[in-house]
Parts: structure tokens; sequence; C-alpha cells
């Protein structure tokens, strides 16, 4: 048998009870979770999930995406130096 090591973490309860749950559902322990994401971490060399700010709506991000394509096409829409004129531009 593996001789084992404690490795000890602080969390909240909050986020201790959420992640025991969902954990659970997939038959899992707490523990082996945890030993699932540092033996990935070991294969890829890696945090093993993207990590980013997920601070946009869906609606903002399209919004983004369809100025870089047209940023990235050479588009020659108009374009404005400020929001108020292109406020004006709109009649708005």
């Amino acid at each position: 048998m593996k001789k084992s090591e404690v490795l000890q973490i602080k969390v909240t309860p909050e986020v201790k009870k959420s992640a025991s749950f969902i954990f659970e559902q997939m038959g899992l322990s707490t523990g082996d979770a945890v030993n699932l994401f540092l033996s990935q971490a070991i294969r890829t060399r890696s945090i093993p999930f993207d990590i980013k700010v997920d601070n946009f709506t869906d609606k903002t991000v399209a919004a983004l995406e369809e100025i870089d394509r047209k940023i990235t096409a050479n588009d020659t829409s108009a374009r404005y130096d400020n929001v108020d004129d292109a406020l004006e531009a709109l009649g708005l």
C-alpha cells in the first residue's frame, strides 16, 4: 500500500460544503478530487483548467468579439474619437 501524506488546506465552510456535495454526486471524496487535481497539474505541468475573469455578460462578449473581427478584417466603418461624437452620429 502506498504511503499517504496529509495536506491541510483552509477553505470557507460554504466552499467545503458546496464542493463536497458536487464531488459526492460524482462518486468522489474531497480527497479524491484534490488528488485528481494534483495529478493533472503534474501531468500537464500547469493548472489543469482555464483561469480567467468572467465579468462580462454574453452580450458584451459578443460585442467585443464583433469589434475584434472588424478590426482584424480592417473594416472601414465609421470611427469616433469619443462617445459623444458616436452618440451624435446615432442621433442620440
